[in-house]
């Protein structure tokens, strides 16, 4: 959950109210595992006399203080990363942490927990997210500023990693805040390391990314941003060319320059913007997108210098989306209407309005098609896509790959998606024995409908053909049945089950997704020959009705588990929970039932004994407050 906690060690301290219930790792050792329960004490370093890391914002507050669902990863003598839960301490400047690692002579701590976080010998590698939160009682997300920690015995003090730039608007006159962008000529977020055995800390930027990677400052709930000032985390570093751009709630927006910063760890820099200044935008997001601003698809940035002036196309009234399309992206006006929508291989399709989607019926499949020597994409946003009267499949990737040929993404965004009885996406039959390959597959923010009934409904099924999914994420979205009945057999991938036609998932994430009225009947909700990088961690699966069919047993399956298959040695699965009329004995989260992780999270899901929507909406999808951590956020 989105939730607000604001802190820096050594620095100021603002907390929130503290309403999610603590998570304990389910963990029973097997006899041949090596990992045994312990529990650390972890602190703030006390830096107060210590001018050079003294981050100087609250002369009162000085300390670290902690949130009750807070989670650090533990590095152990076997390098595996181990999620350890707060147990006690939450609202003060000392907590303790409980869960299971190898004993060893030294462990190295990282602050958040991260799942796809490692180590190499003293240096641990992670991600700082470029999209960061705000909400109205404190200043950024919790878990968002890093920072590490050494110890040879049980006791943790942590010491920042990153820096914080500290922007505070002038002259806002009334205006209200809808996002706020951060970039330089550097990378600010992303990938980093950081050597943790050093008195001084400081994560350092990867090299060699595709693009500079900035902020990007929203609300947590979606609205406006509460007053500021702002808090953004960034990477330790000299910045050069920093530019800021503010975008207001009425469309209007600034870019000022704030030329050449430098931000060190566990400092703060302050900057200061003129809002009297803003630029007025009358043209929605295709206005920002114009006069130079970021928008953001599926968490990537999308700006105007990527593109050829010709390839930017600005769509009023009735007109057909093809194959003519190809290499341009599309605003569609709030009149816009899309007669016939046909084959894709490069295409950018934006709805102006997020308030107001644009609708777009499929009528009959639609094939996406890469082509040779290109990376192809299809990428949605704020759009409705209708596709009720389909009865095959949505989506088909539909030629052969290779490596110059692979379709490179497919992401829908703040969609509406309203399935037919088959597969949103589905690969076709390949012939020259090339292994079929989507780089990238985002489902976010979105609500899927889907219809009632006993047959398949698949989001992404990959038939009897080998395949690789690099990177998948499924995130916020909801997955309901459109008629009030329910789905007796639903996949969010449908891999192939055997290993001669295997699927393998490079990087699955699946998180904060809720699921009304869908069963997957026995089988798994993902299937795969095996996985690389795996997260399933804050999901709902709420089933309201009297289920007759084969109970479900297990949420992942590797069908070839015994013959070549696998899960990753360190998935984390966390934080999910179920709602339904079936036993909690009939739930479990890999198959088979007495699998165990060697490292990671496995923490079973927790079978709910009360309606999360009791008291909530479940029209909106919103279920009560004390069940708030659970789902899509709405």
């Amino acid at each position: 959950m989105k939730k607000s906690l604001f802190y820096l060690f050594g620095g100021l301290v603002s907390l929130s109210a503290l309403s999610c219930s603590v998570e304990e790792n389910d963990f029973t050792p097997l006899p041949s595992d090596p990992r045994v329960r312990m529990e650390f004490t972890a602190s703030g370093a006390d830096v107060r006399n210590q001018a050079a890391s003294k981050t100087v914002i609250d002369s009162e507050n000085n300390y670290v203080y902690w949130s009750e669902d807070d989670a650090i990863s533990i590095f152990d003598a076997s390098a595996s990363n181990a999620r350890f839960v707060i147990t006690s301490g939450w609202g003060s400047a000392t907590a303790t942490f409980e869960g299971a690692a190898v004993p060893s002579g030294t462990y190295h701590a990282l602050y958040p927990y991260s799942a796809t976080a490692s180590i190499s010998g003293t240096t641990i590698s992670s991600v700082l997210p470029t999209e960061q939160f705000s909400t109205a009682d404190a200043t950024f997300d919790t878990g968002l500023n890093p920072s590490v920690a050494v110890t040879g015995g049980q006791t943790l003090t942590f010491r920042n990693i990153a820096g914080l730039i500290r922007l505070t608007l002038g002259n806002l006159d009334g205006k209200a805040v809808s996002e706020i962008h951060l970039k330089a000529d550097q990378s600010m977020t992303g990938a980093y390391t950081v050597d943790a055995s050093r008195t001084d800390p400081a994560a350092t930027a990867v090299s060699g990314s595709e693009e500079t990677v900035g902020v990007r400052l929203s609300a947590a709930d979606g609205g406006a941003l509460a007053e500021g000032p702002y808090y953004l985390v960034v990477l330790p570093g000299d910045y050069t060319g920093m530019k800021v751009n503010v975008i207001f709630t009425d469309g209007s927006h600034i870019s000022a320059s704030a030329g050449n910063v430098s931000v060190t760890a566990g400092h703060c820099k302050p900057v200061t913007v003129d809002a009297s200044k803003a630029a007025a935008n009358d043209e929605g997001l295709y206005g920002l997108f114009m006069s130079g601003q970021d928008i953001y698809i599926g968490g990537k940035a999308y700006n105007k210098s990527q593109f050829d002036e010709d390839r930017i196309k600005y769509r009023t009234g009735e007109f057909s989306i093809s194959s003519s399309n190809n290499g341009q992206i599309l605003f569609l006006d709030e009149t816009a209407v899309v007669t016939s929508f046909s084959a894709a291989a490069d295409l950018i399709v934006i709805g102006n309005n997020p308030e107001n989607k644009n609708l777009i019926t499929i009528d009959a499949r639609k094939f996406l098609t890469p082509v040779a020597g290109q990376k192809s994409r299809l990428v949605a946003s704020n759009l409705i896509f209708d596709a009720s009267a389909v009865t095959t499949y949505f989506f088909a990737v539909n030629k052969d790959y290779e490596e110059v040929g692979s379709f490179n993404e497919v992401v829908f965004d703040n969609c509406e998606i309203r399935n037919g009885s088959n597969a949103f996406l589905t690969l076709a039959a390949n012939t020259n024995n090339y292994i079929p390959r989507v780089d990238r597959f985002v489902l976010q923010d979105c609500n899927f409908s889907l219809p009632s009934g006993s047959s398949n409904r698949f989001v992404f099924h990959t038939g009897g053909i080998t395949t690789e999914v690099r990177e998948m994420i499924i995130r916020n979205n909801v997955f309901y049945v459109a008629d009030g009945g329910s789905v007796q057999s639903f996949r969010l991938l449908s891999g192939t089950p055997n290993n001669t036609n295997g699927t393998t998932a490079g990087s699955l994430i699946v998180e904060d997704n809720t699921f009304v009225n869908v069963i997957y009947d026995g089988n798994s909700l993902i299937i795969a020959k095996e996985y690389g990088e795996l997260e399933y961690s804050g999901n709902l699966l709420y089933f309201q009705g009297t289920y007759t069919g084969t109970p479900p047993a297990n949420i992942f399956t590797v069908r070839a588990f015994k013959d070549g298959g696998g899960y990753p040695s360190s998935p984390a699965c966390f934080g999910n929970a179920v709602y339904h009329n079936l036993t909690a004995s009939n739930i479990y989260m890999f198959y088979p039932e007495n699998y165990t992780a060697t490292g990671g999270v496995y923490a079973q899901p927790e079978i709910l004994d009360s309606d999360p929507f009791e008291g909530g909406d479940l029209s909106a999808f919103r279920p009560a407050p004390e069940f708030a951590d659970y789902g899509a956020k709405r």
